[in-house]
């Protein structure tokens, strides 16, 4: 029977099979947190908007289409995912799944910063929008 124990006691495993569960455990929590970030940006991006550092997302979002965000990250992550599961078997698959969810946890804690500050500068929400230039997206309500 497949238990929490079992698991933890496979994953810790030195090699293939032990690599191989330790990276789809980290494929899964990539796709946990992708679909945060997702979630997130949609929800902050149809309120008042928010300023968006990555070019190619900024660049998407100006299209004014939520759907074509979901699309683009549905696509890179699964693609991310595809390839991380391909190659689970090797250190360098490991390596880059680590990296990934460490990456997606600085995002986390960075949502979550952000989060909070919004409460503080919302009542001046749109001379925030006005220094962040060409950086400020704002998507239609996707609810």
């Amino acid at each position: 029977m497949l238990t929490p124990q079992v698991l933890f006691v496979s994953a810790c495993r030195r090699g293939p099979i032990g690599r191989s569960l330790r990276v789809s455990i980290l494929v899964a929590a990539i796709l946990v947190m992708s679909v945060a970030d997702l979630q997130l940006t949609l929800l902050f991006a149809s309120g008042s908007g928010m300023a968006e550092g990555n070019p190619l997302a900024r660049f998407i979002m100006q299209r004014h289409e939520p759907w074509m965000l979901m699309a683009w990250k549905g696509l890179l992550v699964g693609l991310t995912c595809t390839i991380l599961l391909a190659v689970r078997r090797t250190r360098a698959g490991e390596a880059a799944a680590w990296i990934c969810c460490l990456v997606l946890s600085a995002l986390s804690l960075h949502w979550s910063s952000f989060a909070e500050r919004m409460t503080q500068v919302e009542p001046v929400m749109h001379e925030v929008a006005e220094s962040s230039g060409e950086r400020w997206v704002r998507i239609p309500d996707v609810r």
